[in-house]
């Protein structure tokens, strides 16, 4: 079943929460998920290029079991050579998830729109979906200590954002 990753609000709290437990047992058993997306082809489309998040995206898919392809600006040109529905058509018939890192977050949405592949939202000028997730998870840990340490639960700045997500 297809789901795309665009913007944060399109997820529910309950189901960011089980994105970000999932992260955690991934990270303390990676060996456990090596296999997770064996077989899968999963294209990073870089419009805006990046150290951190090209180096990251494409090795955590690799250590998943899945292939990556990249593509630069120059490789594809978004929108320009050829329009969104035909990159994303062409997409979809070779890869079963596309990681983008774009200036437009209508680039994100009309990839979304036209491919049956998933769309994840590495970054636009609208929303860095992936640092909010890290933010978040930080956030989470943050609050769980924080209501270790303190009996009553009080809220603090840093818990706030991840009580919003309950």
């Amino acid at each position: 079943m297809k789901k795309d990753f665009l913007t944060i609000a399109d997820w529910s709290g309950k189901e960011l929460l089980q994105i970000l437990d999932l992260s955690k047992k991934m990270k303390a058993n990676p060996k456990k998920y090596a296999k997770s997306l064996e077989g899968k082809s999963v294209a990073l489309i870089f419009e805006k290029h990046s150290l951190r998040t090209h180096v990251t995206f494409e090795i955590g898919i690799k250590q998943l079991g899945a292939h990556t392809v990249y593509l630069t600006n120059a490789d594809i040109n978004l929108g320009k050579r050829e329009s969104m529905y035909d990159v994303a058509k062409n997409l979809e018939r070779w890869v079963d998830a596309v990681v983008v890192r774009t200036f437009a977050q209508k680039n994100v949405d009309d990839l979304a729109q036209f491919a049956k592949a998933s769309i994840v939202n590495a970054l636009t000028d609208f929303e860095i979906l992936v640092r909010q997730l890290e933010i978040f998870s930080r956030y989470k840990s943050t609050w769980a200590l924080s209501k270790e340490r303190n009996s009553r639960g009080s809220a603090t700045a840093t818990t706030y954002a991840i009580r919003l997500c309950y």
